[in-house]
């Protein structure tokens, strides 16, 4: 018979006391019994994070809604069109920077969502409109798109038809080059277009190309209506009231984009 080792006020038999031990320190070898480090260490594929969600209107607390994360992955192709004139020079929601800094802040980190094989590209718009970046892949431009979106500087009036009418051209050279992609555009903007043109024709145009278009309307309620039209589908328009919510509006669309 074996005999049994008194240890932490219990009895053991020593076989089994030395086995335990052995798996103890085998898995703290192997890491599983070191905490992880949700802060610090990025989710990988397949894993949880905490993504903050808009509130619901009267709702002022912060609410997170574990989604499942997925790094974007090579058929993932996203067009930008960014609002750059006059009134994204002000502040909103008392925010200590001016609402373009905020809306740069929040895309760029949309952007480093991206990996190096999806495709991106830019356009901007205030009076008139410019094509900031050509869809390609991003591979190890995106120090490049970054510093363009650096580069926006608020100024006169709000040509939404111009930028999504590039916009369009763009996806037109882009798609039959890129069959394999799934394309989606984002239009953000924090007021309704005044100059140009109605931009509803060349949406409707860029929807019948196959593209999914997301919208977000940034502290002006009065454009949400149109913004909910525009969008492929009512889920895929967004409001943000302040400056905290853009990038969690962003980082949403990106999930939404990248679980496609």
């Amino acid at each position: 018979m074996k005999k049994s080792v008194f240890f932490g006020g219990l009895f053991f038999r020593p076989d089994f006391l030395i086995l335990g031990m052995a798996v103890v320190l085998g898995l703290l070898l192997a890491g599983g019994l070191t905490p992880f480090d949700f802060k610090n260490t990025p989710p990988s594929e397949g894993e949880f994070e905490a993504i903050p969600v808009v509130p619901a209107k009267g709702d002022k607390s912060l609410q997170l809604k574990p989604i499942t994360f997925k790094q974007c992955g090579s058929t993932t192709a996203v067009d930008l069109v960014l609002d750059r004139s006059g009134s994204m020079g002000s502040k909103q929601d008392g925010g200590t920077k001016i609402k373009i800094e905020y809306l740069k802040d929040a895309t760029k980190e949309f952007v480093n969502l991206m990996s190096g094989e999806s495709l991106i590209g830019m356009q901007s718009f205030a009076t008139t409109a410019s094509i900031d970046f050509k869809i390609d892949k991003l591979n190890t431009r995106k120090d490049l798109i970054n510093s363009k979106i650096s580069s926006l500087s608020p100024s006169g009036s709000t040509n939404m038809a111009a930028a999504l009418t590039y916009a369009r051209d763009e996806l037109k050279v882009a798609i039959p080059k890129f069959t394999e992609y799934k394309f989606s555009l984002i239009l953000l903007s924090d007021g309704g277009w005044n100059v140009g043109g109605d931009p509803t024709n060349v949406i409707n145009e860029i929807k019948g190309l196959g593209v999914t278009i997301f919208t977000v309307a940034f502290g002006d309620k009065t454009i949400v209506n149109f913004m909910k039209k525009s969008a492929t589908a009512p889920s895929d328009s967004f409001y943000s009231p302040g400056n905290d919510e853009l990038k969690a509006i962003l980082k949403q669309i990106a999930q939404k984009i990248c679980k496609e």
